[in-house]
């Protein structure tokens, strides 16, 4: 008793291996001996992880977005970086359009032959047609399943099977896209 603090709880937490699991143990004092509990928080360990890694990602992108020096095209090709890496996500872009013309302007992913910056293809052959007509942005997690139509333009026959893609707007006009793809 007294100011020692003796008769106070004490917990920590601590990861089990052969259950994988997290648990906060908490021992508590007591005239007869020592209480012991075990409390299962894998969820709420997994949960903090998450958004410790969510706070990070936004850190990272305003270090991006705020850094001076760094020129426009390597701030996008980081943000890029960024979204495919979160994303999962084999490529991602910053294209440009003008009239049915779609310019890829930044890419970030491996070297393709298509699939690299200043390349220009008709915009009908692109899953941004979509998102440049809508104005809306588009999220196919499987295009086969949820947008069929999209199956016969270029994109598709270059494999790409999932996109993610948000219009740029200026004045209310569609002039590109963000947008990723696997």
């Amino acid at each position: 008793g007294g100011d020692s603090g003796a008769d106070d709880p004490f917990s920590f937490e601590s990861y089990y291996d052969p259950l994988g699991s997290w648990f906060e143990i908490r021992l508590f004092p007591s005239p007869t001996g020592l209480s012991v509990y075990f409390y299962e928080i894998t969820d709420r360990r997994q949960y903090e992880q998450v958004l410790e890694g969510r706070e990070q990602v936004l850190r990272d992108i305003y270090s991006i977005i705020s850094a001076k020096d760094k020129p426009f095209t390597r701030k996008v090709q980081q943000l890029l970086e960024i979204g495919r890496e979160e994303l999962g996500m084999t490529y991602g872009s910053l294209s440009r359009i003008e009239d049915d013309k779609y310019t890829l302007s930044v890419v970030a992913g491996p070297e393709h032959d298509v699939i690299t910056e200043g390349t220009t293809v008709d915009l009908a052959e692109t899953n941004c047609q979509r998102v440049a007509a809508t104005g809306d942005r588009l999220a196919l997690a499987d295009t086969s399943e949820e947008a069929p139509d999209l199956t016969d333009r270029l994109v598709y026959e270059l494999g790409i099977e999932s996109y993610l893609g948000v219009p740029i707007l200026v004045d209310d006009t569609v002039e590109g896209t963000f947008c990723f793809y696997d």
